[in-house]
């Protein structure tokens, strides 16, 4: 299997001599035209002077992305039927299951089918953030071409809507940067606030430490013991902070009961079993699972 991701990064639109007709035609070419479109930031009831906006559309608006998801609604539209592409804002992978190097050449085909789109649509590529990455260690030798006739990147890993895939289908990257990412902000809770007590830590863990280690985790829950063990340390290293009275002479479990929290990996195993569920009564789709009564 080999997945390719590509960004695009630039939209050009031409808005002179285009005919646009109708009142939501004007309104929208009046929106994305940077001749017509002015923007104000307002800070504490005050407003700056009001400003052109040169490129791109002006930030926080609603019509700015419904128009984007319109603009690139047929980017797969040309690719074949062995090929499969998935898009989320401006990311766009691409996948296909590689066995010989005429496989390869298909899927070249394909991106060049891609790429031809872009220049259909007025759209620009970002050939530097083009990468791809294999599945396995017996995949022919083939370089895939960019829009720009550059070679794509291959890359050990690449980063999937917040989630690390790596070319061994290990998640050691992802449990090491979710549990980084944890770290990090168990450290600035204790440096930023003074107080100790059960009821704070485990409002700041709960609301800001977390969310870092549930994100995804039915997908990169670890299954080696010294990666369960890491993941439950910043917990533990924060449990341990707490200065309360019923916590004394308790040992790391018994503080859990107390406090109501489960293990991180009680937790994991308590989402996989809720995510397994939903698969069987039909709520996720994606999956073929099947369930005998």
């Amino acid at each position: 299997m080999l997945y390719i991701q590509c960004e695009t990064n630039v939209l050009l639109y031409t808005f002179k001599d285009c005919g646009v007709q109708g009142r939501i035609g004007k309104w929208i070419a009046a929106f994305l035209d940077s001749n017509t479109r002015r923007q104000v930031v307002g800070v504490d009831g005050r407003l700056s002077p009001l400003v052109p906006v040169i490129y791109g559309v002006p930030q926080g608006t609603l019509l700015g992305p419904v128009l984007f998801l319109v603009h690139i609604r047929g980017i797969s539209s040309r690719l074949s039927t062995e090929s499969q592409s998935s898009s989320f804002a401006d990311d766009t992978r691409i996948w296909r299951g590689i066995v010989t190097t005429e496989d390869c050449k298909d899927l070249q085909k394909d991106l060049c089918s891609v790429y031809e789109w872009g220049s259909d649509i007025n759209m620009q590529f970002n050939s530097k953030k083009f990468e791809w990455v294999r599945y396995s260690s017996n995949l022919p030798d083939f370089k895939y071409e960019a829009p720009d006739k550059t070679t794509i990147e291959v890359k050990s890993s690449v980063k999937d809507l917040g989630v690390i895939l790596s070319s061994d289908l290990s998640f050691s990257l992802q449990i090491q940067k979710a549990v980084s990412s944890a770290s990090q902000m168990v450290g600035w809770c204790l440096r930023t606030f003074r107080g100790r007590g059960s009821f704070l830590l485990m409002t700041l863990f709960k609301s800001l430490v977390q969310p870092h280690l549930d994100y995804c985790n039915q997908i990169w829950a670890p299954t080696k013991q010294e990666d369960i063990n890491e993941i439950e340390q910043v917990q533990r290293g924060l449990v341990s902070r707490i200065r309360d009275s019923s916590l004394i002479g308790l040992d790391y479990w018994n503080k859990l009961a107390k406090l109501k929290l489960y293990s991180q990996e009680r937790r994991r195993e308590r989402y996989q079993i809720i995510f397994i569920w939903k698969i069987s009564q039909g709520l996720v789709s994606g999956y073929s699972l099947d369930f005998t009564p």
